[in-house]
């Protein structure tokens, strides 16, 4: 798959997400954007500061070999406050988020 294609494919799962969340929070119009894909930071914009967590990353791959990997990245990067999205093609997608349970 071509950069290109991927980036579409993410930018997609984005989409997705943030309807999503505006569907769930109504109270709030356009409450949450996708940040553009070439921009550092997260892949949603929270515009009323309503989601519980600070960063969250919206990945689209047929392969999830590399969660480990990606677990370190979001950590390095946020710290134990972000979410991830994983999409995979015809999948429904599927959340990972931290949690501190000892």
């Amino acid at each position: 798959m071509n950069t290109k294609s991927a980036k579409a494919k993410g930018r997609r799962l984005a989409q997705w997400m943030c309807d999503e969340l505006n569907e769930i929070d109504s109270e709030a119009p356009v409450g949450y954007v996708p940040n553009v894909v070439s921009l550092p930071g997260t892949d949603i914009q929270d515009m009323h500061n309503r989601l519980p967590w600070g960063y969250t990353e919206c990945r689209n791959r047929e392969t999830w070999q590399s969660l480990e990997e990606l677990v370190k990245e979001m950590e390095k990067k946020a710290g134990t406050d972000w979410v991830a999205v994983l999409g995979k093609n015809r999948r429904v997608p599927v959340f990972l988020v931290p949690t501190d349970i000892m």
